[in-house]
C-alpha cells in the first residue's frame, strides 16, 4: 500500500526575489510522512514544465529549497520511492517585498 503526501506536504514561499530582471522566487518547505509525521529525506520536488529543468531533493530533515521559480501559478510534482506520486497544481508564487 502506498502512502500519501497530501496531508503533510507544506510549501512555503520565500520573500526574497532571486533576480531583479527576471521575476523569480525561492520556494521552500518540508516534506513529512502523513502517518508518522517524520521528515522524509531524498524526496524529489520538480517544477513541472520548466525549461531549463528546475528540481531539488529534500535533505535529512525533509527540508527543500528550489530557487529560480517564476512568479505566477505553478505546478509541482513530488515523488519518492514507496509513495504515490503527488502533483500540486495552482501554487501561487508571488513577488517578495
Amino acid at each position: 500500500m502506498q502512502r500519501s503526501f497530501e496531508p503533510i506536504l507544506a510549501l512555503l514561499l520565500a520573500l526574497l526575489p532571486f533576480g531583479l530582471l527576471a521575476q523569480t522566487q525561492v520556494v521552500k518547505g518540508t516534506v513529512k510522512d502523513a502517518d508518522s509525521g517524520l521528515p522524509l529525506p531524498g524526496v524529489n520536488i520538480v517544477l513541472t514544465g520548466s525549461d531549463p529543468f528546475l528540481g531539488t531533493t529534500t535533505d535529512l530533515d525533509g527540508l527543500f529549497r528550489l530557487e529560480g521559480v517564476p512568479v505566477g501559478r505553478q505546478q509541482f510534482a513530488v515523488t519518492f520511492i514507496g509513495y504515490k506520486p503527488l502533483t500540486i497544481p495552482n501554487v501561487l508564487v508571488t513577488a517578495g517585498k
